[in-house]
């Protein structure tokens, strides 16, 4: 007998009371040479709360904890709704899934320690993530480095003080493309809002953001969307991005709205449309990119603003852009 994975989908909707729905115990004969994959398959939504005690007498809840216990060991599918309170995130929270569903209620928070620590890894496909709010943690959500991760939806998230926000990672084997990111909040972190990089970031859109960068401290590279090696075909659209000023001691003041760097691989073929651009430190655009189409942009600039592009390379158009003249120049070509 010859296969590569076999996949188990199991019903807990209706597991007796006693097993509160969670836990099924399953014996299956493994073939020599094949692989089992569990998966939790739910129908109704099941409430998170952040401490056992809120979890007694609410039928289909459970806790922050047993919700832990429950990624750690299977990829999980349907819908959790986590409730008003504050979920401390002490080092990365591994979810694996498909067509799972992670929503918050209002009062929800996802919380780190001084931008050291915690966050939210992803693997798998059909995923959707709805109205999180993360502060003081190390990143948001970033993609799996054992498990390819396409198809992603990030509605509504909102981040605080963060050290990066969303980090999606290409390198080497890594897969993940199909993510559409919406309605996207991010300020007072310390080196970006969100990181694309490495060839296997593509498909990427980005639409309604309102990014920030000022913050008590910064990285010397600071940037509200940085792009690098060879990530391609992504998509940013609709809102501002404002105040990323790095911290470089005596050396060059470094700070970009969006970054597009060119270094270990060329990122290709990125729409820039309908952003504002507010008081960033080098440039507002810093393209070293190929097939930059940069559409309906507003530079405004800011007492220390240097450029509103800087070209690195001559392989983009600027339709419809407009600018003020607070910046020292305007358009710097290397």
């Amino acid at each position: 007998m010859q296969c590569n994975k076999m996949t188990f989908y199991f019903d807990t909707s209706h597991v007796c009371a006693m097993l509160r729905g969670y836990y099924l115990i399953l014996c299956i004969l493994l073939v020599p040479g094949c692989s089992v994959l569990l998966m939790e398959d739910r129908y109704d939504s099941v409430r998170v709360f952040s401490s056992e005690a809120e979890v007694i007498g609410v039928p289909g809840a459970i806790s922050f904890q047993s919700f832990k216990e429950i990624v750690a060991k299977r990829y999980i599918s349907g819908h959790y709704v986590f409730q008003l309170g504050i979920y401390e995130l002490v080092g990365e929270l591994k979810v694996n899934g498909r067509e799972l569903t992670i929503e918050a209620a209002d009062g929800a928070i996802f919380t780190g320690s001084d931008h050291h620590k915690g966050g939210i890894v992803l693997g798998g496909e059909g995923i959707t993530l709805n109205n999180l709010q993360f502060i003081d943690t190390s990143y948001c959500v970033k993609n799996s480095r054992n498990v390819i991760t396409n198809n992603i939806e990030i509605n509504r998230l909102t981040s605080k003080k963060t050290k990066d926000c969303i980090i999606l990672n290409g390198r080497g084997n890594r897969q993940t493309n199909g993510w559409n990111i919406s309605g996207f909040s991010s300020s007072g972190y310390y080196r970006s809002a969100i990181r694309l990089f490495g060839t296997g970031v593509n498909s990427i859109n980005i639409n309604s953001i309102d990014i920030d960068g000022l913050s008590d401290e910064s990285y010397c590279w600071k940037g509200g969307i940085q792009i690098y090696e060879g990530a391609h075909e992504l998509v940013i659209s609709n809102g501002m991005i404002r105040n990323n000023q790095g911290e470089c001691g005596g050396e060059f003041q470094q700070g970009d709205g969006v970054e597009i760097d060119h270094k270990r691989g060329i990122p290709e073929n990125i729409v820039l449309k309908n952003i504002t651009f507010e008081n960033n430190r080098d440039a507002d655009v810093d393209v070293k990119g190929k097939g930059v189409l940069m559409e309906n942009l507003r530079f405004y600039g800011g007492s220390n603003s240097r450029h509103a592009i800087k070209s690195w390379s001559r392989n983009y158009e600027c339709v419809n852009c407009y600018a003020t003249s607070n910046f020292q120049k305007v358009i710097e070509t290397k």
